[in-house]
């Protein structure tokens, strides 16, 4: 994931284990297979057509997530989502 927000600079901090990204994430059909616990991202993550199956514990985000067009089927109960689902 450190890979890919570098490659696409993409402005992020990490403390104490937890990345936080101040702006919106756009996974939208990437290849990208599964996100990092502990993520925060205080925008919307698009996650349509990607390849991510499962989201990790400790997910926060600060504004929508959509999940148009993936396979999951069960969303973590400790995930937060101040937007739209």
């Amino acid at each position: 994931m450190i890979t890919f927000l570098n490659d696409r600079n993409i402005k992020y901090s990490i403390e104490n284990k937890n990345i936080y990204i101040k702006d919106n994430l756009d996974l939208n059909s990437t290849v990208i297979k599964s996100l990092p616990e502990n993520l925060s991202i205080s925008g919307d993550l698009d996650l349509r057509y990607s390849y991510i199956n499962e989201l990790p514990e400790n997910l926060f985000i600060g504004g929508s997530l959509n999940l148009e067009s993936i396979k999951i089927k069960k969303l973590p109960d400790n995930l937060t989502i101040k937007g739209d689902l």
